[in-house]
């Protein structure tokens, strides 16, 4: 929380170390719209010329426009300081590398880290010049996409900075957008900045009443996109990554599609059907990431939103992803009846709440207490159990001190059986 886990003198000191990290070079720096966001992105900034760096200022920008000004103005690495989804109080930093690979735990985070508190300024200072990169932005996504009919659009920015790119290029492509929580506001008045479906409720109606193709609502930070069918139902993050795998597919045959371990089987399904491939891989944008590069993937998503495009260097892009369902719509009209022939399952999930130095230990205990129950196992994310055609996930989070269990089935029934005895084995081991 800002002012009480960060503040400006950690915002510097951070920088300092990545600058030190990077070593040479150039840093694009970025922020959304929180009201914190201002004054630590100038203590970053700061940081990284006090390490000898040059820095790219492209201001306030959704968290993909960021990446894009690395991977465009061929800087050393990337930072966007941002809460993403998080609640107001709330701010942090996303760091990327060259090319704008993730720098994350296991791919240099660690070795960010412990310079936190034992880099020291260079002596050399580095300089800093303002660089617009949205208009480049939004004209390279536009051009990347081509409708075949009109298409209208309702957009639920959730008062973030998607709202600054978003509108734009869907209007450059030829749709009727409308938008709702479109002022950047740090306060979020509209609804919190995660796009959950409780959330979305004036969304649907707006596409529902205007008869609209479909809406979109945005992250904080722009890097998140969640989907509404023109009959105004809330799409799961798997649901939109199925639709526009069967787009890419059919356009690609033999591609090759990469999804985390807690989206539905329906996402293989589609794929395999078509004649693709599917590559299941852990949860989280690095590891998304890299799958899609060792695999030369065309696409790749998660449950939670995110979704991943060949054209751009394999990043997340939740404004690109309106423009692709965009394209899809207009071939198709009405999405929700490419909703309703989906493979058909229902899910239930829970997180629990475990220490971080404990959360591993207990998922590999749960492991063992699942694993002779189960027909099968997976340990790619946690543990994943298959019983029949359903199964459950039990995994530690990435980024908090949780546990979560997804379970999914053909009945609602089945999926909540599977999450009662996935939190039995997590009660057995001494969590939750």
């Amino acid at each position: 929380m800002y002012g009480r886990d960060l503040d400006e003198g950690g915002a510097y000191r951070l920088g300092l170390a990545f600058g030190t990290y990077l070593r040479e070079g150039s840093v694009a720096v970025g922020r959304d719209g929180r009201r914190s966001s201002p004054s630590l992105a100038s203590a970053v900034v700061e940081g990284l010329r006090d390490s000898g760096v040059d820095v790219l200022d492209v201001g306030m920008v959704p968290t993909p426009a960021l990446y894009y000004s690395v991977r465009r103005l061929g800087a050393k690495g990337g930072v966007m300081i941002t809460a993403s989804h998080n609640p107001p109080e709330w701010n942090g930093f996303k760091l990327v590398g060259e090319g704008a690979r993730p720098i994350a735990m296991g791919l240099g985070l660690e070795a960010v880290r412990e310079l936190v508190d034992k880099a020291q300024p260079s002596g050399s200072l580095g300089s800093i010049r303002r660089t617009e990169i949205l208009d480049d932005y939004v004209g390279f996504l536009s051009s990347l996409v081509n409708l075949s009919a009109g298409v209208g659009v309702g957009v639920d920015a959730s008062n973030g900075v998607a709202s600054l790119a978003a509108p734009r290029a869907l209007r450059d492509i030829g749709c009727l957008v409308e938008v709702i929580n479109g002022n950047i506001d740090g306060d979020f008045p509209g609804h919190p900045p995660e796009p959950l479906p409780e959330y979305l409720g004036e969304l649907s109606r707006l596409v529902v009443e205007r008869g609209l193709h479909f809406g979109v609502a945005f992250d904080g930070d722009g890097d998140r996109a969640v989907f509404v069918d023109d009959r105004g139902r809330v799409l799961t993050g798997d649901q939109s990554l199925a639709l526009l795998a069967s787009y890419y597919v059919q356009k690609n045959p033999g591609a090759t599609v990469v999804f985390d371990a807690s989206s539905s089987m329906a996402v293989r399904e589609v794929v395999e059907s078509l004649g693709g491939k599917a590559i299941e891989t852990r949860v989280g944008s690095a590891f998304i990431k890299r799958a899609m590069a060792e695999q030369g993937a065309i696409l790749g998503g998660e449950r939670s939103g995110h979704l991943y495009f060949s054209e751009l260097g394999g990043m997340d892009d939740a404004i690109f992803a309106a423009l692709r369902m965009a394209e899809l719509a207009s071939t198709v009209g009405v999405l929700s009846e490419l909703v309703d022939a989906l493979p058909r399952y229902e899910s239930a999930s829970v997180s629990v709440e475990c220490l971080d130095e404990k959360k591993y230990e207990v998922v590999m205990a749960v492991a063992s207490k699942l694993e002779p129950l189960a027909d099968s196992i997976s340990k790619i994310d946690g543990v994943k159990a298959y019983f029949g055609g359903a199964w459950v996930l039990v995994r530690a989070s990435n980024t908090q001190p949780l546990v979560r269990i997804t379970a999914e089935g053909k009945t609602k029934q089945e999926a909540t059986r599977l999450l009662d005895v996935a939190l039995e084995a997590l009660r057995e081991v001494g969590c939750g």
